[in-house]
């Protein structure tokens, strides 16, 4: 009795949950992105306080969805976030909220986004308000957006995969794109693991699928390393070094991965 009780509890406070992130990103769009837009008129500057009021917002929003019961969340090694910008975050992606968790984690960060929640009706005001890059865009300007972004100090979020991981796979097939913005910027790379105990909020798996005991993400951050480090022989031509570099990304992430799951196991 208590187990159903328990269950139906965590399925009321998981549709809360959604539904506050859904009308929280409509209330900005509505009334305080049109505010700002008025008071900032400065892009660059208008872009960084939005991003702050996003790593902010996330930040509460997290903090709600664990004081009610939906997840609970561990972050380690945060501190190897301190100083850290113009560095391109690498991460597996297990979930559909590892983005909010690590833009709830730091202050400035950019991150490449689907294009149809563009247009999405609670979500894309907040997208267009933070200036994020479209997924959709000519490759060649998704790239030069992505530099442009790392050189102008912010981080940049990615999750090589392009998708979340496909269920019982460690990592799934990484796409060349990251490997082509950091060829292309040579800014440093700080990659992070992302553990969830449940395949719930994973890819195809509807909100409502309710796990049998609560969600608990551990989010462990990796020190910074130098991407001129990783791939050592350079060549002239562009395409091979950018799939020596997808190939080494692909190792530094499965040898975090799986580093995480013997941790998790122990």
């Amino acid at each position: 009795m208590l187990r159903k009780l328990d269950w139906f509890w965590r399925l009321l406070v998981t549709g809360f949950a959604f539904s506050l992130f859904g009308l929280g990103g409509l209330f900005m769009t509505i009334f305080y992105f049109p505010i700002l837009k008025i008071i900032i008129r400065d892009k660059d500057r208008k872009a960084n306080v939005v991003q702050a009021t996003i790593h902010r917002s996330f930040g509460y929003y997290l903090s709600i969805i664990e004081f009610i019961g939906v997840c609970d969340i561990t972050v380690e090694n945060k501190e190897y976030l301190k100083g850290v910008k113009g560095t391109v975050i690498i991460a597996n992606h297990p979930s559909l909220l590892d983005t909010v968790i690590l833009m709830g984690q730091m202050n400035r960060a950019q991150c490449i986004v689907k294009h149809e929640l563009w247009n999405n009706f609670f979500l894309g005001g907040v997208m267009r308000a933070a200036n994020y890059i479209r997924n959709d865009e000519d490759p060649e300007k998704l790239i030069r957006d992505c530099v442009n972004v790392l050189e102008r100090g912010d981080n940049l979020i990615v999750f090589p995969e392009g998708t979340r991981t496909p269920p019982g796979s460690v990592l799934g097939k990484l796409q060349r794109g990251v490997a082509n913005i950091i060829v292309s910027s040579t800014a440093p790379i700080l990659p992070v693991t992302i553990h969830c105990n449940h395949r719930t909020l994973a890819k195809g798996e509807p909100w409502y699928r309710i796990p049998p005991t609560r969600l608990a993400f551990t989010i462990r951050f990796s020190k910074q390393c130098e991407s001129v480090d990783l791939v050592t022989e350079k060549t002239e031509h562009h395409s091979l070094n950018t799939r020596r570099m997808t190939a080494a990304i692909k190792h530094l992430l499965e040898t975090n991965i799986l580093g995480e799951e013997v941790v998790q196991r122990n």
